[in-house]
């Protein structure tokens, strides 16, 4: 059985543990911690899912608090270098992850013009469409280097108007 995650915004959830958009249930994972404190037995009883609903909300518990407990943490503050060095220490146990993929993160939770995800994916495809092969990564790395070379000329610059 697979299981949907989706982040839905405060403003249209109106902040409730369970969701009804019309055609689908949300529930707020975070709010199993309040749940299984409370009784999720308690919490199912008043309220009207149906069976599956009470066997996925009693699977999630089970997955948080008795099969492998997984560390909950709650960071309110919305920082992307924040989340990425608590994602980094989270992970480091996990997958591996390269210093592309933190620019990466970066880069996405930053660009507020464009959406870097789809802007780096056509560069890609462009790229290889005309016979070379590369992948993310590249791209990544190269944005990087111009970045920095782009600083480097900027200082020089100001060395020399200054002297």
């Amino acid at each position: 059985m697979k299981y949907v995650f989706n982040f839905k915004r405060d403003d249209i959830t109106k902040n409730v543990s369970v969701y009804d958009d019309g055609t689908d249930k949300w529930f707020r994972v975070g709010n199993i911690v309040e749940i299984h404190a409370t009784g999720l037995n308690k919490f199912l009883g008043k309220s009207n899912f149906g069976e599956t609903a009470e066997d996925i909300l009693d699977r999630l518990d089970a997955t948080i608090y008795t099969d492998k407990p997984i560390t909950f943490y709650l960071e309110e503050e919305q920082n992307p270098d924040k989340a990425v060095n608590i994602f980094a220490r989270i992970n480091a146990g996990g997958t591996k992850l390269s210093f592309s993929d933190i620019v990466f993160s970066l880069m996405v939770a930053n660009w507020s013009t464009i959406d870097a995800k789809t802007e780096i994916r056509n560069l890609q495809d462009l790229v290889n469409t005309k016979g070379f092969e590369i992948d993310k990564d590249f791209i990544i790395k190269a944005f990087c280097i111009r970045i920095i070379s782009i600083r480097i000329q900027d200082m020089m610059n100001f060395r020399m108007q200054s002297s």
